[in-house]
């Protein structure tokens, strides 16, 4: 594991703000997921070695040494760091899929195919949208001055 020693040194510091602060000076997200699968790792096979038969789960150990709390944390960076990844990508998806409708709108008005006034509706509507959205960029458009 490729963080592991590193883990181990800051769990073992006791201060919660010093494996936070190194885990979020990873800027790569997928980083990130990376060393929190790894913390997840390490938490088995600690708690596993030492569990005794009385308890049945990690979770019930871990909140009978008292760390519950720092293992929820941990998890939930993991899950927040996970989740706002996912949420980047969507947004570059959509990003792209309106990128491409500009284009294509574009490519209609200028290709004169049928229904010319329609697609300069559409055209007009997204500049204002982009506008709206604070997205707007006339080099965008230049290829149709008429609507500059």
């Amino acid at each position: 594991m490729k963080y592991r020693d590193r883990i181990m040194k800051l769990l073992c510091e006791d201060t919660d703000t010093n494996f936070d602060a190194w885990v979020l000076s990873h800027t790569d997200t997928l980083e990130r997921v990376a060393i929190m699968r790894e913390v997840q790792q390490i938490a088995r096979e600690t708690l596993g070695l030492i569990m005794p038969k009385r308890f049945e789960s990690l979770e019930q150990l871990a909140i009978s040494l008292d760390i519950y709390e720092n293992l929820t944390h941990i998890f939930k960076l993991h899950d927040d760091a996970f989740d706002r990844e996912m949420e980047e990508r969507q947004r570059q998806a959509e990003i792209k899929r309106h990128n491409n409708f500009r284009t294509f709108i574009i490519d209609s008005v200028l290709e004169k195919i049928p229904n010319e006034e329609f697609w300069l509706e559409e055209a007009q509507y997204l500049i204002e949208e982009e506008k709206e959205y604070g997205e707007y960029d006339p080099k965008n458009w230049e290829r149709l001055p008429e609507l500059l």
